[in-house]
């Protein structure tokens, strides 16, 4: 359960990084 916890976490890091443009709304690109 902390993986998914974990790799939820990485995976929002990565939209951020990914998204520099939406940084307020990085899971709209979902």
């Amino acid at each position: 359960m902390l993986f998914v916890i974990t790799f939820h976490l990485i995976q929002k890091f990565q939209l951020t990084q990914m998204t520099p443009s939406l940084p307020s709304v990085p899971y709209t690109t979902t």
